[in-house]
């Protein structure tokens, strides 16, 4: 995941910052089961840019409890990758040779 702040104007107005998140391809030879997992931490990671832009726009506390709440699901998606998919992940970042 990328997440990046860019500025964009529209329709001849001033710049504006924006968020803009970005996913690595699933690829379609990855087994469904890894592929809907990854589809579902990609989901949750939008969630929370949306919470964190809320808060940003309202400082309204409830939107960075969301954040939390987004960030600690997340990870428990994450934590269940498989044995396969981490090794897979390691290997694409060069840090499992095995």
């Amino acid at each position: 995941m990328n997440i990046q702040i860019r500025f964009a104007g529209v329709d001849g107005q001033p710049p504006q910052p924006m968020l803009v998140v970005e996913f690595a391809p699933t690829p379609v030879s990855m087994p469904l089961a890894d592929q809907e997992l990854e589809l579902r931490i990609q989901a949750q990671a939008l969630l929370m840019s949306a919470d964190m832009l809320a808060f940003e726009r309202t400082k309204n506390l409830m939107y960075r409890r969301c954040v939390d709440q987004s960030k600690k699901a997340m990870y428990a998606l994450i934590g269940r990758r498989s044995p396969e998919r981490q090794a897979e992940m390691a290997r694409a970042l060069g840090g499992f040779h095995g």
